[in-house]
């Protein structure tokens, strides 16, 4: 799944058959029928490789408003899917091209997408699966989101920006490492975080535009039980518990 910036041929020209990607392209793309006409008979010079214009996205979405009938190519679909945390009645209509600025002769379905409502603006996404249904395309490049709330997370918690490099392999490391590191708090909130005690405190002191499903608040309850669970002023003796302080004293002077 990618935006319209990952649609490129840099990225999709040599895209290998077996993998199937839903992106988003411009309305005015061009594309082209994949039928190609027959040549005629002693026509000369080069072979067609495609078929002739078809309406650009943006078009195809006004033929299929001046459509009067409901049969037929360029007509609206109902759709029900769930997106974006909501259930949503949307339209779409879909239909087969080439994009040869992009992926070459390769056919794609293009969809295109649009809320009655009004609350969204007109959509235009393609895939490279051309009998997949529009409900499937439209949830799966809603999926896309969470991938910006990860990079979100790993900029803004995890100050992934933070390190300077001088090498590639060094951003090569550190990237993975970060992503890897939020999986894991992530599970371990799932699985146990969630219902620790540490985490029902947290809740108490939420305010109204908190979540407790975000990375910020995860860390948080995990930072709280590492420390109930390495600090215990039953289990040390005087002179360990002073070491303690000390060692709070210093990492609050490292933290300012």
């Amino acid at each position: 799944m990618g935006d319209g910036a990952y649609a490129t041929k840099g990225l999709l020209g040599d895209l290998d058959e077996r993998v199937t990607f839903v992106g988003r392209l411009r309305g005015d793309a061009a594309l082209y029928d994949p039928r190609v006409p027959p040549s005629k008979k002693g026509q000369r010079g080069r072979k067609a490789k495609k078929g002739p214009t078809l309406p650009k996205p943006k078009e195809a979405a006004a033929k299929a408003d001046r459509k009067r009938k409901e049969v037929g190519d360029w007509v609206w679909r109902d759709v029900e899917v769930a997106v974006y945390g909501s259930a949503r009645s949307l339209k779409a209509l879909a239909y087969e091209v080439v994009w040869p600025t992009v992926l070459g002769s390769r056919v794609i379905q293009v969809v295109v997408v649009r809320d009655p409502s009004g609350r969204m603006r007109d959509c235009y996404l393609f895939t490279t699966d051309r009998k997949a249904s529009l409900s499937w395309v439209i949830t799966m490049f809603a999926w896309r989101w969470a991938i910006e709330v990860l990079f979100r997370a790993s900029k803004q918690v995890m100050d992934i920006e933070e390190p300077q490099h001088w090498s590639q392999e060094s951003v090569e490391k550190l990237a993975p490492w970060v992503w890897s590191m939020q999986s894991v708090v992530m599970v371990w909130y799932i699985t146990a975080g969630y219902a620790s005690a540490e985490a029902e405190e947290l809740r108490g002191l939420m305010g109204d535009w908190d979540s407790e499903w975000s990375l910020r608040h995860m860390i948080q309850v995990l930072r709280r039980a590492i420390l109930n669970a390495t600090i215990d002023p039953n289990s040390a003796n005087e002179g360990e518990l002073r070491e303690m302080a000390q060692t709070l004293k210093n990492w609050a002077n490292l933290a300012a």
